[in-house]
């Protein structure tokens, strides 16, 4: 559920590891000098901790009550990397706020452009500036409740119901 207000930050969550491109995102907020924070930990922490301008909060850890605190705050989440699918954005779109991902990998069948968020396909700092910024110029657009229904298919249940029609549509009892 979105929170009454949204907070100034921009948000990355999720293990600091270097194909995550953790490094774009700490490089654009030190550009921007816009509010960041960083919620997780791992070995690109403490680099990113050395060349981050006073603009970026590092958290680390934190306990999930905490981290859906800040989904739900946020202005967007911000997912510069590729990856296979990413739970993290499917989590702060169930929370009501949107995700500016790089338009590769998992993130082209989760987030939606006008709905759940918005793309960027030039994987460079400047790329990432230009759709941060594009962002806080039509954020007011955003819609929070399109974002949770949108994160609603991704839900277990919805899985798990498909996989039962799928595999009874083949013929299977599995039995339940």
């Amino acid at each position: 559920m979105p929170a009454s207000e949204r907070a100034p930050f921009f948000l990355w969550a999720g293990e600091l590891v270097s194909y995550k491109r953790p490094d774009l995102a700490v490089e654009a907020f030190n550009r921007l000098g816009l509010p960041f924070v960083v919620i997780g930990d791992g070995p690109e922490r403490k680099p990113l901790e050395a060349i981050a301008r006073p603009n970026i909060t590092f958290l680390g850890k934190v306990p999930f009550d905490v981290l859906k605190s800040h989904y739900a705050r946020c202005q967007a989440l911000v997912f510069p990397g590729e990856e296979d699918f990413g739970i993290i954005p499917v989590e702060v779109m169930a929370s009501g706020r949107p995700v500016i991902a790089y338009e590769r990998g998992g993130a082209l069948d989760t987030v939606v452009p006008g709905v759940s968020g918005q793309f960027f396909q030039d994987a460079s700092v400047e790329g990432l500036i230009a759709a941060i910024e594009q962002f806080t110029r039509t954020a007011g657009d955003f819609e929070p409740q399109a974002a949770m229904t949108h994160a609603r298919q991704f839900a277990p249940e919805r899985f798990k119901d498909g996989m039962r029609a799928l595999i009874a549509a083949n013929g299977v009892d599995i039995g339940g």
